[in-house]
């Protein structure tokens, strides 16, 4: 994990101001139109506020993503397929903070947007989340302010601490953060596959993939699109418990590693009596991904159904069949 600071804390009494901890990986995006640029307040936060009720600094700490990109390719596609896991587990963690600690604000549209304390209704919760994930990216008033969702908790063990506290009590500030990261890791895991690219393979991945596949090339039957690096795809993805062996792994290119995973949020399943890796979407891709290089036959498989074969060379994946 790194961290990219958007600022001091707030000496200025700036509410935006926080500290970020991204994923390396995740700095391998793409803004949604050509020449915006992109946003990396995403992920877990560490921030402080000027709260004017209590006329003193409070601390917040939580998961927030304000990047559009990110939101419309991964959270809310993600967010659509587990809908009723997601606002049990958001419920339980509000529930855990009373109604003036934790807070959930995500939006709805151009204007609105939701906030829910502890202590509100479910079918409200689910309601709202179901709008935010039919959210899509369209012309230029798609921006952080319909895109952002955030779960946020007050740490009142700090209020109105100052610089020197903050730093000596460093340790104390840092645990709580942890603790509270950990509860909404799965927030985090929705937001991009993690075993995406090359910074994401593992040296342990690579060599278990070479026992059953030395030949490290893209198992995909054409190679006119290939490009980029040679990675070791997984079936079912680590963030779901998908291990690293070589049952589990097959080779693919950088370009069709991200077909998979960023643009068709793909979900992939073994069919064992045809000897084939099947791909599931679970809507069908915008038109905008036609235009960014999707391959005509791709997209011919894809257009009319949610689930298609890929088109994988047989010797490239028959180590996954061996009983």
């Amino acid at each position: 994990m790194i961290y990219r600071q958007a600022g001091p804390y707030n000496q200025v009494k700036n509410p935006h101001v926080a500290i970020y901890f991204n994923d390396p990986i995740l700095h391998h995006i793409t803004p949604v139109k050509i020449g915006h640029k992109v946003d990396f307040r995403f992920g877990f936060f560490i921030e402080r506020d000027f709260d004017p009720q209590i006329d003193a600094y409070a601390l917040f700490a939580g998961f927030s993503i304000t990047n559009p990109t990110l939101s419309t390719r991964f959270m809310m596609p993600n967010l659509t397929v587990n809908l009723h896991e997601i606002c049990g587990r958001l419920t339980s963690w509000l529930r855990r903070h009373d109604s003036n600690n934790g807070m959930l604000r995500f939006g709805l549209d151009d204007d609105e947007e939701y906030i829910g304390f502890a202590g509100g209704e479910d079918c409200e919760l689910i309601e709202a989340l179901r709008a935010y994930a039919r959210l899509r990216k369209g012309s230029d008033t798609f921006t952080w302010k319909r895109a952002h969702f955030t779960a946020v908790v007050r740490l009142p063990n700090y209020n109105g601490w100052d610089e020197s506290d903050l730093v000596n009590g460093s340790e104390d500030v840092a645990e709580s953060a942890l603790r509270l990261f950990k509860q909404l890791d799965f927030l985090y895991s929705m937001l991009f596959p993690r075993d995406l690219g090359p910074s994401r393979m593992s040296g342990g991945q690579s060599r278990a993939l070479k026992s059953r596949q030395p030949d490290r090339r893209c198992s995909w039957s054409s190679d006119e699109h290939c490009r980029g690096a040679i990675d070791a795809a997984h079936i079912k993805p680590d963030r779901l418990g998908g291990h690293a062996v070589a049952g589990n792994l097959f080779w693919v290119c950088q370009f069709h590693h991200k077909l998979l995973d960023s643009y068709l949020n793909a979900t992939l399943a073994l069919d064992l009596s045809r000897r084939q890796i099947v791909a599931t979407v679970s809507d069908r891709p915008p038109a905008a991904t036609k235009a960014d290089g999707l391959p005509r036959l791709i997209w011919d498989l894809i257009a009319d159904k949610r689930s298609w074969p890929l088109p994988l060379r047989p010797e490239a994946v028959n180590h996954l069949f061996v009983e």
